[in-house]
């Protein structure tokens, strides 16, 4: 009897599924010993990188700034994510879970949370730049270390409700070894496929399509007021650099999530689209997680104080043009600006206001796959047609 782990993960479950294509049955081992070296190679290069985000916004008194306190949320969040992602290798290359009830409850709580938490993030960062840019009288009083700080303690809050439901729904199989969403021990297998279904629709409007659409209308509208600032002031190439980074920052999260999103979509009506596409899928995976990984490199790529304070802390380039020695460090203030703070001192040196990082504009592109649900959805759309009453067994 072959065991399965129909989790957050499809590339495990995949294995427990008997596949029409020989091929598949002849080279699945080869593919998931593959597959689980890629995700570790890509959760330590993410967890490196992000790592080294939340380091230098610590360390570093210039990087401060109320984007980077997003962008620290963000990395976290990020890291939380590419935890999760070494249990999914661990699982790919040995297809049963084998850390036990408590770490399957875990895992998926995780993976769920982290996913809601970074898109929520990542909007709540574009509409931050576009009360930045274009209410930038009235939102100084607002955008603030404090301000900020509270409303990612409100962002973790909000992904947590969202998430819930994968809470719920998620069950540990001691005698299959499994962990996987089972909508039918909650509400029963009559109701199961359109709880399933309806879950669906849910994730995927509140995980990618709001975001986007979201996201997009606020560069856009960033877009508008900095051409006409440019034609009023003549600083064509500071528009130009803040365009490119806005354009850059949308198509890679689209790139990144929108293959997995509609693939998995799709899937939830019609498995057989998984079991004949499963290369397809492995990929969608992949790139999703991948994003994570990518955020690091694109604040190196696209922000000059990010590019400078990663060369110092890994000790490579020229250190001449941005010295951030050990009086940069100052603790976070949490004050409000409009309540008469003007300018402090850290070890010494007297600090201007706190700005934002215009070359920065914090959007992220990243989350979590949620592959359960196509997988429960799938298990129980085969179930049905083969006219089964109980839970489903893997031969």
């Amino acid at each position: 009897m072959s065991t399965d782990v129909d989790s957050l993960y499809p590339l495990v479950s995949e294995s427990s599924y008997s596949y029409s294509n020989s091929s598949v049955e002849n080279d699945g081992n080869w593919l998931f010993l593959f597959t689980g070296s890629l995700y570790y190679i890509v959760a330590i290069m993410g967890l490196l990188g992000n790592g080294t985000v939340i380091y230098v916004i610590l360390r570093f008194a210039k990087m401060k700034t109320v984007t980077n306190v997003y962008i620290l949320n963000l990395a976290f969040a990020d890291n939380l994510f590419l935890i999760a992602l070494l249990f999914l290798a661990t699982a790919t290359v040995h297809p049963i879970w084998i850390f036990g009830k408590v770490l399957c409850h875990l895992v998926y709580s995780i993976d769920a949370l982290n996913l809601f938490t970074s898109i929520f993030c990542l909007t709540l960062m574009a509409i931050d730049r576009y009360v930045a840019v274009c209410y930038a009288v009235r939102a100084s009083c607002y955008r603030n270390m404090r301000v900020a700080t509270i409303i990612n303690v409100g962002v973790w809050l909000l992904a947590l409700a969202a998430a819930s439901p994968i809470m719920v729904f998620t069950r540990y199989d001691p005698e299959q070894l499994s962990c996987r969403l089972q909508f039918d021990k909650v509400v029963g297998q009559n109701a199961a496929l359109a709880v399933a279904k309806a879950f669906c629709f849910y994730t995927f409007t509140m995980g990618f399509l709001i975001p986007v659409v979201v996201i997009a209308a606020c560069y856009s509208m960033i877009m508008i007021r900095l051409h006409k600032m440019g034609t009023k002031t003549g600083k064509w190439e500071k528009s130009r650099k803040v365009n490119r980074l806005v354009l850059c920052v949308i198509i890679v999260f689209v790139v990144f999530w929108s293959p997995f999103f509609f693939f998995r979509f799709i899937v939830a009506f019609d498995f057989d689209v998984m079991r004949t596409n499963y290369l397809i899928n492995e990929i969608t995976i992949l790139l999703s997680y991948m994003n994570s990984c990518a955020n690091p490199f694109l604040y190196g790529f696209l922000s000059d104080s990010f590019k400078k304070s990663f060369k110092k802390v890994w000790r490579c380039g020229d250190k001449r043009g941005y010295e951030l020695t050990s009086t940069d460090h100052r603790p976070w203030r949490l004050r409000n600006p409009c309540l008469g703070e003007k300018t402090e001192r850290s070890s010494g040196r007297r600090l201007g206001k706190r700005r934002d990082d215009d070359t920065m504009s914090g959007t992220r592109l990243n989350a979590y796959p949620l592959t359960a649900v196509t997988s429960a959805v799938s298990e129980i759309t085969m179930h049905q047609k083969n006219g089964a009453t109980g839970a489903p067994s893997y031969a």
